[in-house]
C-alpha cells in the first residue's frame, strides 16, 4: 500500500475525523496552521509501517 509521507488529523464541522495526506512537510504544515492549532500533522514511518506523531495540537480540538 502506497502512503503520503505526511497526513494531517483534524475534525470536521460535524466531528468526523478527517486525515488528509500530503507529500510535504510544508504542505501538511500549511493545512495545520489555517486550522488554528485544532489539528495533528503525522509522519509515516516506513521502518514501523505507521504513522507516528510529529506535530501536536496547539489548542484541543
Amino acid at each position: 500500500m502506497d502512503h503520503k509521507k505526511y497526513r494531517v488529523k483534524f475534525r470536521g464541522d460535524d466531528g468526523e475525523v478527517i486525515f488528509r495526506g500530503f507529500d510535504a512537510m510544508k504542505q501538511a504544515q500549511n493545512l495545520y496552521d489555517s486550522l488554528d492549532g485544532k489539528a495533528e500533522i503525522h509522519q509515516y514511518i516506513e521502518d514501523l509501517g505507521r504513522y507516528e506523531i510529529v506535530v501536536y495540537p496547539t489548542f484541543e480540538y
